[in-house]
This record gives structure tokens, sequence and C-alpha cells, in this order.
């Protein structure tokens, strides 16, 4: 009998514990997506045994024990996908310590995950991009496909930027450090930036970028100025600061080829 090497504090729990109701939903549900998705026989990673073993389908309706089957259901799907994810990379290429078919692998999902819903994705090559693959819409109704469907014909309103300030200095000759708490966007006009859906472009990330050099900002901007090389400005602490449009899109500033050596 193995003793236990240590003794576990008292854990105040004000709230008990609730289970969603719809738990069995969503465990039949998640057994049946990863079948469909190839994860379970003959994946080399999963048996239907395993995935009842882990009950992700528990896990959420812990998690989140106040959302509808369907929702539940979704949940735990990722929930899989992740894991899923996990065991699938460690056993193909992690203790392989094959880095070169790893990176590759890796360099491929986000073509799984477009910004732009309207972007065509590639064929799934294995269970974890066919998780990620959203070439169809199912039939039946769920909550907000109308805006999902939508949402996939339109233009983007707004695109995700990064931004980088040409000086920090503020009026009282020290450099300031915006942490990204909403400062607004503006033109080099002083106007407000809104998007098509009537939102102002604001900061939504900020922090340094030490290998760059350069302090950087992340903010949706509209199309018109989502523009590299756009000069705009960013209000901080009722001062303006110059910054210029480095990067419209998701790709990064900082090896943007992904192609430095990974741990």
């Amino acid at each position: 009998m193995t003793q236990q090497p240590f003794e576990l504090p008292h854990f105040y729990m004000p709230y008990p514990a609730r289970l969603n109701p719809h738990v069995d939903e969503a465990r039949a549900h998640s057994t049946e997506w990863a079948r469909g998705m190839g994860m379970l026989e003959g994946s080399g990673i999963w048996e239907q045994s395993d995935l009842e073993a882990h009950d992700y389908g528990l896990l959420c309706a812990y998690t989140h024990p106040e959302c509808d089957g369907p929702a539940l259901s979704l949940i735990t799907d990722w929930y899989v996908w992740v894991f899923f994810f996990d065991d699938h990379f460690l056993e193909t290429f992690k203790r392989s310590q094959d880095r070169v078919g790893g990176k590759a692998y890796l360099d491929r999902l986000p073509l799984f995950m477009p910004l732009d819903l309207a972007t065509p994705v590639p064929e799934p090559q294995n269970p974890v991009e066919a998780g990620l693959a959203r070439p169809k819409v199912k039939a039946a109704d769920f909550m907000g496909r109308d805006n999902y469907m939508k949402a996939r014909e339109e233009e983007p309103a707004a695109i995700m930027c990064t931004l980088s300030m040409d000086s920090q200095q503020c009026a009282a000759g020290y450099d300031r450090f915006p942490t990204g708490g909403n400062e607004p966007i503006l033109t080099m006009e002083g106007e407000r930036i809104l998007d098509a859906k009537g939102r102002i472009s604001r900061v939504t990330t900020a922090g340094a970028g030490p290998s760059l050099g350069k302090y950087l900002l992340l903010a949706y901007l509209p199309p018109q100025h989502a523009v590299e090389g756009t000069k705009l400005q960013v209000m901080y602490m009722n001062e303006l600061y110059p910054v210029t449009v480095e990067r419209a899109g998701s790709t990064p500033l900082f090896d943007p080829d992904d192609s430095r050596m990974k741990s």
C-alpha cells in the first residue's frame, strides 16, 4: 500500500459543485464526433476505452454547469480535440524527436483557423486537422447559426493589426508604457476610427518587443486603416503618441516564418 506523501490542506468551498444535467448527452456526442474525426479506432493514439476513461464530458459538465446540451457538447468536443492533439503530437513527433516533421505539422494548423471565415481550408491530413476543419456547416439548427452564416459571407469589418510606437515620450520628457487598457486609436488628424459596425478601434494588448527593439500594440482596425506603414496615433493618459501599422493580420513581426529552433 502506497503511503500518502503529503497532507492535503483544507479547501474552503463556499459553493457546492454543480453538475450539468446534459453530461450524458455530451459524452455520447463527443464519442461520436471523435470517431468521425478519426481519433479513435485505427488512430494509433486512442481507443474508445481511452476516451471513456478520460471522461471529458464529466469535466466539462462540472466546469460549465449551466449551459444547454448543444453548448456543452460543443465545449466537450473542443476539450477532446485539445487533449487528442497533445497525445498525437507526443506520440508522432516528440518521442521520436522529429523536429522537421513536428514543425511542418504545426505550420499547417493555422490554415484551419483563418481569421476570415470565407477563406477555404485545405483537405485534412490527420485527425487533428480534421477536428479543426469547418468546410461545411451542419444542416441542423444551432444557437447563433444565422449570425455565423452571415459572418462567413461578409468582408471583415475590422482586421487585427500590430502597431509599433514611434515615440513613447510624454510631454514631461519621459517614456510612457501603455498597458493595453482600451486606449483609443486615432487618425493623424485626431479623429476616432470606427469600423463598419460602429465599433471604435482601441488597443487590446500592449507590451515590449525586446527582440525587435519596439514597443508593440495590438488593435482591430477597419480595412482602410489596416495597411502596413499607415501612421496613426494612440491616446494614453490624455496625450497622443505616434504609432505605425507594422502588420495587418495574424503574422507576427518576430520570426514571421516560424523558422527559429523551438525547444
